[in-house]
């Protein structure tokens, strides 16, 4: 057999990083203008981490102002977070893919987001310094050069693109300016589709869901135990952000309406945990406990189990979806799984991880989930169907032993009695030994209670009519009148009881008096 021989072939260093890269790391990055804020935020929770982490101040005292500009099409998001010193800004804000972050637990680690503003504006401006000695340092980035650089030379290299397509320059730093800062500015928003950039009621709803924000305490009873739950999970801190001075909350809360007509409240809600072969804590969550009624609507925000990591949102309502035995399932939930730390790692989109074998155990874990999950959604289910039936049995029977009914003879009657005993021994069936149907339960003691009277109580029609004016008429001249009184009323009555009632109103003792008969058919 001939010997392989592998030469080593000296490389002539003619391959380049093409500034179509660019291209791909903004308007190719996102599906969703909105995921831009996100990027956005990650970096100045880290900046206000690394900020608390080198004693210069506490993360409580951290802030990111986001402000949308109508007027003139812009957006800033501002953070009083370390920033970066002045020696640094070309090196940090002028590099691709080279974050310092990766090693470390920062939620940013690509170095890649914070180009992901260009393709929605004109141009994007960051502006920071990390002490109060420094200038401010403004690094632009224009997107107006960037358009003509991708219509134009297909040979420039990266390098070479990110050269005409930026600037880096100082100024002095005003006397009401923060010692250590963090801006990005959008200016000149372009309008895409519905503008969401700049629909500030759109944005405040997906910060809410994604952004690293606290719980509503006012609104959400819950708060406080699952803060104590998840306050071992790396990552999990909140930050005091907000839109146009208005400070954003997450969207729970203990009541959610469904439609004008009903809403859904939660119970309680119960806790669960991830962990590895070996025991290790992969990821914590919670679930509300909820009527299971159907799927919550895209109106509610909280709908679905939102996984986060760094207590931002990773995908969306349906991350979870391929684990419910039912698609719809997922948006029948409300609740949170926590990634515990680092153990699982973010694609570039952050809408999934990347593949691991953490990542195959959290999967598993995710199936067991959905799984319990689905069997509550399908168990709320039939026993909605049965207490709906249920109810509909218990109409049925108060129709018959409430004493309002009016029996048309003994045989009606005895009939009568039959068919509501049939129905409360099916309705035994359901409340045998339940403890959770107390209001139908007391409902269904009223009719039993009614039922043993009923021998006492029932009305036969003989005991209403008035002998006196039937006396002397014949039964045909009696045919005669009922006849054409249903002929004459027919068309009118709305029920079969108000026909009833205006055919034998002349016959009656009280002809003011109002009949209900029995709704069970016999051969007269």
């Amino acid at each position: 057999m001939a010997e392989v021989v592998f030469k080593k072939i000296e490389k002539h260093k003619t391959f380049v990083v093409g500034r179509q890269v660019l291209d791909i790391l903004t308007s190719g990055m996102y599906d969703n203008p909105l995921m831009v804020y996100r990027e956005y935020i990650q970096n100045s929770a880290d900046s206000i981490d690394k900020a608390d982490r080198e004693g210069v101040f506490l993360r409580k005292d951290g802030q990111i102002r986001i402000t949308i500009d109508g007027l003139n099409r812009s957006i800033s998001i501002f953070d009083n977070g370390l920033g970066v010193s002045n020696n640094e800004v070309e090196k940090v804000l002028l590099s691709i893919g080279c974050s310092s972050k990766e090693s470390t637990s920062g939620r940013g680690f690509r170095g890649i987001g914070r180009l992901g503003g260009l393709a929605y504006c004109r141009k994007l401006r960051f502006e920071t310094r990390s002490n109060l000695a420094e200038q401010i340092a403004i690094v632009e980035w224009d997107q107006g050069q960037l358009s003509s650089l991708l219509t134009g030379d297909h040979l420039k290299t990266l390098d070479e693109a990110i050269d005409l397509l930026t600037s880096v320059s100082f100024r002095k730093a005003g006397n009401d300016e923060p010692e250590h800062f963090f801006k990005v500015t959008l200016e000149g928003v372009e309008r895409f589709y519905t503008d969401q950039l700049m629909d500030v009621g759109a944005v405040k709803k997906y910060l809410s869901q994604v952004a690293p924000v606290s719980y509503d305490r006012a609104a959400f009873s819950f708060a406080q135990s699952i803060e104590a739950f998840f306050s071992d999970v790396e990552g999990v801190d909140v930050y005091d952000i907000s839109l146009n001075g208005e400070r954003i909350y997450r969207p729970y809360a203990d009541d959610f309406e469904i439609t004008k007509e009903r809403s859904e409240k939660i119970s309680g809600i119960e806790f669960f945990h991830f962990k590895s072969t070996s025991g290790e804590p992969i990821a914590k969550g919670w679930f509300a406990k909820t009527s299971f009624k159907s799927s919550f609507p895209p109106s509610c925000l909280a709908r679905g189990m939102r996984v986060r990591q760094g207590n931002i949102e990773v995908g969306d309502e349906y991350f979870l979806s391929q684990f419910y035995a039912e698609r719809r399932f997922a948006t029948w939930q409300i609740g949170e799984v926590q990634i515990c730390g680092n153990v699982l790692k973010t694609n570039a989109r952050r809408d999934g991880f990347e593949h691991t074998s953490n990542y195959q155990v959290f999967l598993e874990r995710a199936g067991l989930l959905g799984s319990h999950l689905s069997k509550l959604c399908r168990e709320a289910s039939r026993e909605r169907c049965s207490r709906q039936l249920v109810e509909v049995l218990m109409s049925e029977v108060k129709d018959l032993v409430d004493g309002s009914s009016i029996f048309i003879n003994e045989e009606h009657f005895k009939a009568a009695v039959s068919l509501a005993g049939k129905k409360l021994q099916k309705l035994n069936s359901f409340f045998d030994g339940r403890i959770d149907c107390d209001e139908l339960a007391t409902k269904y003691h009223v009719l039993l209670d009614k039922f043993e009277a009923m021998a006492d109580n029932g009305q036969l029609l003989s005991d209403k009519i008035n002998g006196q004016v039937l006396n002397g008429k014949k039964a045909k001249k009696v045919i005669e009148e009922i006849i054409g009184s249903i002929k004459k009323h027919y068309g009118k009555a709305g029920n079969a009881d108000e026909l009833i009632n205006h055919v034998l109103a002349r016959y009656l003792k009280d002809s003011d008096a109002k009949m209900s008969i029995a709704n069970i058919a016999i051969d007269v």
